[in-house]
């Protein structure tokens, strides 16, 4: 049998890559405060703006630091997780095959929000890397711990997080794998 252009499309990966437009506006909210500050310090109406202005420029000095370093990381690590006909993988480590998953897991983020994050639940006995994130890369480890323990998985995605609908995602698993997506 000849494949189709159809047939070929239905085995094309999917790449989630963290979007950055939460860091634009922290950015943007992060200069407006800036430049405010630094008015407070170079025109002074008494001591006191003056001391708030030094602190308030401190503070987004040191933020613009967290910001750029976390979009600078973003942008380097383009995809985090890729799902393909092989199975998952999460950047920087091997691809879980789908035989080594037993479910894909739709949850709550929180008992107050309507975002659905979508978990890759392992065989038991199975060991998931953890998704890499770009603003506390040293808490990887002890973060796939508490997804684990939430979730069922370190292997967790936003798809808010990643600017793509969950049922993109949820459509490229049910196309890739033969896994059942259960909502929890």
């Amino acid at each position: 049998m000849q494949s189709t252009p159809d047939d070929v499309m239905d085995q094309s990966p999917l790449e989630l890559r963290p979007s950055n437009r939460g860091l634009r506006v922290l950015g943007l909210v992060h200069g407006v405060a800036g430049i405010y500050f630094i008015f407070e310090v170079i025109w002074p109406k008494d001591q006191l703006q003056f001391v708030v202005g030094c602190v308030g420029c401190a503070f987004v000095a040191s933020a613009a630091v967290f910001l750029l370093t976390a979009a600078a990381r973003t942008h380097v690590d383009a995809w985090r997780v890729r799902l393909d006909n092989r199975g998952v993988t999460v950047r920087g480590n091997e691809v879980v095959p789908w035989s080594d998953l037993i479910e894909v897991r739709l949850s709550l983020l929180s008992g107050k929000s309507s975002v659905r994050v979508v978990a890759f639940v392992p065989r038991p006995g199975v060991t998931l890397p953890a998704v890499p994130t770009a603003l506390l890369p040293f808490r990887d480890r002890a973060r796939a711990i508490s997804l684990t323990e939430r979730f069922g998985s370190p292997i967790v995605v936003n798809p808010v997080r990643m600017g793509l609908p969950t049922n993109r995602i949820v459509a490229a698993v049910e196309r890739l794998s033969d896994l059942p997506v259960v909502l929890a």
